[in-house]
């Protein structure tokens, strides 16, 4: 979530010289996609104890 809204607020609210630029970027989406995957595979794991 962290990295979605540094990403968002980077993007809206810097002025361009000290904007996240280049493999930053990446580096933000990359751990986004990847902790969120990682979330979403936590959420199913446990969701399906929930209902045993």
């Amino acid at each position: 979530m962290y990295s979605i809204l540094l990403l968002i607020m980077n993007r809206r609210s810097l002025p361009e010289p000290i904007r996240v630029r280049g493999y930053r970027i990446g580096v933000l989406v990359f751990s986004a996609a990847f902790f969120g995957v990682l979330s979403i595979i936590t959420l199913i794991d446990e969701g399906g104890q929930l209902f045993e």
